[in-house]
């Protein structure tokens, strides 16, 4: 049995360094104490809109305060 070659091409992964910095989070809950973890490139703005209820997931869980984050 002759073998195929896949025309699917797997790019390679870019340099280190273009990519713009990101941030790991975590949210802690004020009104029941529950986590929240996520990540974003913009950690201000994030929490704002946490702390706004546009977020399906944690709509009437907050207010949410910023328990840890890590660049």
């Amino acid at each position: 049995m002759a073998s195929r070659r896949s025309w699917v091409r797997i790019p390679s992964a870019p340099p280190f360094g273009w990519q713009m910095p990101f941030f790991v989070y975590i949210l802690q809950s004020e009104k029941d104490g529950r986590f929240y973890i996520g990540h974003t490139e913009h950690l201000a703005e994030r929490v704002k809109y946490h702390n706004a209820g546009y977020s399906h997931a944690l709509r009437n869980r907050g207010p949410w305060r910023l328990a840890y984050f890590e660049a």
